[in-house]
């Protein structure tokens, strides 16, 4: 058999029998045998597979098409789906209509609007989204290693710049076992309830929590009840502790979701979707927990420190950058009091490295 007699048969071989995801994505699209349209909410992302949960009993942003719920077959299992070629990015959180095609495999149609997005710089410097529709990011602090108000307010930024919520919680008091000299520590080496008060009276919410205890868990539950939370922080602060005891089955629901999609946890490319038993949800991924701020402008800086705000508008120079610029509200409230040294100094240093970066 001459070469080219073989190239020709292997190409024939191949073509009749797809093998790559790819492929099974086209053979699915092409289907015109799909089933009615559903609702669907993305919890995984393998690669060109997303896993998706039927929404059939959950409200939603936008209605189907009138005559697509009428003939809408209820489906309780996680469904593998692929997107059509045209759609954006799809991310964990994704609300979607989605339709079944053969061998029980979906086609994703649509992508419902986003409340909102959680991004962050990749390796290039571009934004880059990594989960939709968050409600609440927990920025988890630990007694030790002691927390520092400039990592905390970096995180602030972050969310505020994405008009999320935060929640500032402060972890690990298990670390120091004695009741009363917990106390003296928290007061003195960690500054605990000095940062309590500082943050709440700019008006955040601030939890103290043990996820050996249990101590201040109910009240995080509470607060993330039917929202969509992520934790991010510094390494070593405890949060897959605290994940791990709002979900004692964690590990186990990985490796079901890993098994329902029939491929391994290492292939996971995005965060993956937990629900909380009190209700709510956690996304959660390596890439999340050590989510990192992209540059913004000076502007977009100031105006993520919440108590800049009142006085941003007040400033001689709309392009004010409130630091040398004369007839400065911002600088004036610092002066008067009105904002700390701290939160002023953490401005500038964060400004500064995004100039410089």
């Amino acid at each position: 058999m001459s070469k080219r007699q073989h190239n020709k048969k292997r190409r024939r071989v191949s073509s009749s029998t797809p093998s790559s995801a790819a492929s099974k994505a086209k053979i699915s699209q092409d289907n015109h045998e799909l089933g009615p349209e559903q609702l669907g909410l993305i919890i995984a992302h393998y690669g060109q597979q997303l896993e998706v949960e039927p929404l059939s009993n959950h409200p939603i942003a936008e209605p189907l098409a009138s005559d697509a719920s009428a003939d809408s077959i209820e489906i309780t299992h996680n469904v593998r789906c692929f997107a059509r070629s045209q759609l954006d990015s799809l991310v964990t959180g994704d609300r979607v209509v989605w339709q079944m095609g053969s061998n029980n495999i979906g086609i994703i149609t649509k992508r419902l609007e986003r409340t909102s997005e959680l991004a962050q710089s990749d390796k290039r410097g571009q934004k880059k989204i990594i989960a939709a529709n968050i409600d609440l990011i927990i920025i988890v602090a630990a007694a030790q290693p002691a927390a520092n108000y400039h990592s905390i307010d970096k995180y602030l930024v972050a969310c505020e710049s994405l008009d999320i919520e935060p929640l500032i919680l402060f972890n690990k008091f298990d670390l120091v076992s004695n009741p009363d000299q917990r106390d003296d520590y928290l007061k003195t080496e960690a500054n605990c309830f000095e940062m309590q008060q500082h943050y709440q009276s700019i008006g955040y919410n601030f939890l103290l929590t043990s996820s050996l205890n249990g101590d201040g868990i109910a009240a995080l539950k509470s607060a993330m009840k039917n929202k969509n939370a992520v934790f991010i922080g510094l390494s070593g602060a405890g949060k897959s502790s605290l994940i791990n005891h709002l979900l004692p089955e964690v590990s186990q629901a990985v490796n079901a979701l890993s098994e329902s999609s029939g491929l391994g946890t290492h292939t996971t490319t995005t965060a993956k979707l937990f629900h909380l038993p009190e209700g709510g949800n956690i996304i959660d991924s390596p890439g999340i927990r050590e989510f990192s701020l992209w540059p913004l402008s000076p502007q977009q800086m100031a105006s993520s420190f919440i108590e800049f705000r009142p006085y941003i508008k007040l400033c001689k120079f709309r392009d004010c950058h409130h630091i040398r610029e004369p007839g400065c509200a911002v600088k004036q409230a610092h002066l008067d009091g009105k904002i700390t040294s701290t939160r002023i100094e953490n401005y500038y240093r964060l400004l500064q490295a995004d100039e410089s970066s």
